[in-house]
Order: C-alpha cells, then structure tokens, then sequence
C-alpha cells in the first residue's frame, strides 16, 4: 500500500536490501511485526538488580534542574492534578494548559519523596511532554540531561532484565536528549525497536508454550511500542528534513502492518502520520488524498475558526480556580469572542498591542497559526480528519513553516495516555 506518488532515488535501508538465502527472514528489520523468527538475544546481567536495592530517586528531583520557563501566561490559574483527567484533547494542547501542567510537574516533583519513584517517573512524564508540546526544545533538552542514564543504566533494571524506566519515558528522552544529534536519536530509536521484538517474540513463545503470563506484558503491547518507535524514527526524518527516507519508512510501516481487525487502529495511526508528513513537507496534493483515506468519525461541534482567543478560552473553562481568586479579575484574562487579537488581554499585560504596529500584528499572526497547528493536530488525534485536513491546508497556503509535527501528535498520544494513569498516583 505505498503511496504511488512516491519516486525514491535513495537506496534501501541495509535491513530491506538483498540478502543471502536462509538470511532474509533473520535480519529483518527491527519495524517488522510479522518477524516469525526468534530475533538474536544479548545477554545482559544487571549490575545492580533493583530488587536488592532500593530506588531513590533524590539526585532527580532537585530544584537547581529545572529551567525557568517564560512567563508569557503570568496569571493562568492553578491546575488541579486530578482535573487533568476529564481535559479534552483541545483544551490539553491550548498553551495555557500547558504552562500550568509544566509548572505544577515541577512543583510535585520537588515536592516527591525520592523512593516513591513510579510518582516521580510519571511527573516527569507530565514535565517533559508539556515543555515539548510548547516548543521549548531548549528548556527541555536541557532538564532531560539530567536523566541521561534512564535509558543506559543497569542500576534501572530488575532481576529479569526490564528496566523500570517508563516505555513512554524512554522514548520522550531520546528524541529530547539527541534533537541535535538526530542520526543518534534513530540508531536509539532502533535499539529500543529491537527490545520491542525481542520481548514481543519472547511473550508469544511464553504463550504458545506455557500459557499467559499475568506478571509479563502480552504481546500486543510490545507490538504497540515497537510501533511507537516507528513513529517516533519518521518523527526524526522529518525533523532534520530527510522526507524521502521519512517516506520510505512510513510506507513500509504501512505494508507492514498486518490488514486486520486487530491492527486498524495501528493502520489509521500510521496513515495519520503519513498525512502530517506530507503536510510538513508542504504537499498540499498528497497530503489531500492521505486525509481522504483516513476515517472521519462524527463528534460534538466544535468553534471552526480556532484562533489565539479560541485556544485561551478553551482553557480558561479547563483551569481550575485557586481559592480565594477573585472571581471578576479571572473573567477579564479573556476577551469576548470576536476580539480583535491586537486587544489581548491577560490581567493588567496587554500583548500584541496595537500601538506598537506591524511587529506586533506579525506577533499576533504568528501566534495564531500556532494555535491554528495544535488545534489541527487535536483533530486528527479526535478522528476529525475532515476538520484537520482544513486547517493544514489553510496554514500551507499562508506559507506556515511546520515544525515537529509528527513529534506533538506522538507526544499528545504519550500525554493522553499518561493522564488516563494519574488515580495511580494520588
């Protein structure tokens, strides 16, 4: 099912070229789910089992870590940590949202007891994927430095050789820790895809031969991050702008993947990834008839014109009150709909002022096709291909540079997810 526009003159990857008879099936690549072969094994003893000494986490939740992120939202009420849950999928990626999620991660985070690590991994989770969603790569790189073993250290495995680390923690640093180094980050992200398999093969060899293991994850679930690393490799092609071998690989994703009941969902997310690609990549003809492929699901009405107002309004219904607030200066940190954008307003800071002319419409254009990408993104994730076919267009026509775009839809699928697990963790 690849695309038939797409003419490639780049050779194949080394895992999809020729090889000897009896060697083909063995040296598949790490993307492919249909591997029937068991996959070669490392062995790896950890040096430190965790079972035999406890995790704390104190170096990591020191206060000298994290940066100071820009005040552009100086008076956006306090999240409350259990709200996050019934947040829709717009009002978690409308901005302001995103600076109270930062702020209050770093909050609890300093605020953690060092051994209760699954809390402090998980808001680390929050912290991170929030800094991204708000395009703060800087900030975010430079938080994530501190937890550069994660992902190397034996210290994080158990006696069964699994890291503790989150899957979804895992493969948020390496695209935040190796953004300047991408090449690094896709050798990374096929490492992770090789321990996907492994486990994938080793749980549906445990299942055909000894039955379901209750304290071992099934093989659909390492199924699903070996096809998250997928995502997250095109996420890198398209960050350094390699868009023929992005191409490349998301096509063979696509063949791939199994034509079942049971992968649809998998094919919709990889034909998802496909259309934003071609959106990124400014194809406004291919990314038409990728959004055409895609299921368009009926859902409650939704604003059609997103703007900065729109997105602040979203999440001025979403942000929980802090006691004692007074109630009327809360009402007048958003305008009335139809506002012009020059006449922001948010308490007694006034952006985008008119007076100050051309430099501050650019400001105000800028911001508002911003929020027009992140709104567009919500879209495709809520299954309204129809709405975020409309928006993309729009933006391609204005000449919007799209930055990351298959990273933000990756990572609100990890937000998402993380969000759904907080009753663990109150």
């Amino acid at each position: 099912m690849s695309d038939p526009h797409i003419r490639l003159s780049s050779p194949a990857p080394p895992y999809r070229r020729a090889l000897s008879p009896g060697r083909e099936e063995v040296l598949q690549g790490p993307l492919e789910l249909n591997t029937r072969v068991a996959p070669i094994q490392p062995e790896k003893v950890p040096v430190t089992p965790l079972a035999e000494a406890p995790l704390n986490l104190e170096e990591y939740i020191e206060p000298h870590i994290f940066k100071q992120i820009p005040s552009l939202y100086p008076n956006t009420s306090e999240i409350a940590y259990a709200d996050l849950q019934n947040f829709t999928t717009h009002s978690l990626l409308a901005r302001p949202t995103l600076y109270s999620i930062a702020h209050l991660a770093q909050r609890l985070l300093t605020q953690s007891t060092p051994t209760d690590y699954q809390r402090i991994l998980h808001l680390w989770i929050l912290r991170l994927a929030s800094l991204s969603l708000l395009s703060l790569p800087l900030i975010a790189e430079a938080e994530a430095q501190a937890l550069s073993d994660f992902n190397t250290s034996d210290v994080f495995r158990s006696k069964t050789g699994h890291s503790v680390i989150p899957w979804t923690l895992r493969v948020l640093l390496v695209k935040i820790q190796t953004q300047a180094h991408s090449q690094l980050g896709i050798a990374k992200y096929y490492s992770l895809a090789r321990e996907a398999r492994i486990e994938s093969w080793k749980a549906a060899n445990r299942s055909a031969n000894d039955g379901p293991d209750p304290s071992a994850l099934p093989t659909q679930r390492w199924e699903t991050r070996l096809l998250k690393c997928g995502l997250y490799i095109a996420a890198m092609l398209s960050h350094i702008k390699d868009f023929s071998a992005a191409f490349e690989h998301v096509s063979a994703m696509l063949d791939s993947c199994p034509a079942d009941d049971e992968h649809a969902a998998e094919k919709i997310k990889i034909m998802q990834v496909m259309a934003l690609l071609c959106a990124e990549a400014g194809d406004r003809k291919r990314a038409d008839e990728w959004f055409d492929r895609l299921p368009n699901y009926a859902a409650d009405p939704i604003p059609e014109t997103p703007t900065v107002l729109l997105e602040q309004a979203v999440a001025s219904l979403s942000l929980a009150e802090r006691p004692g607030e007074d109630k009327l200066e809360r009402d007048t940190l958003f305008t009335p709909a139809g506002a012009p954008l020059s006449t922001v307003v948010t308490g007694e800071t006034t952006y985008f002022d008119s007076d100050k002319g051309g430099e501050s419409n650019a400001a105000a254009v800028a911001a508002d096709n911003f929020g027009k990408c992140n709104v567009a993104i919500a879209y495709l994730y809520d299954g309204r291909a129809d709405m975020a076919r409309l928006l993309f267009k729009e933006l391609i026509a204005t000449g919007f540079r799209f930055t990351d775009l298959i990273f933000s839809f990756c990572v609100l699928d990890e937000l998402k997810h993380e969000i759904h697990q907080i009753p663990e963790f109150l």
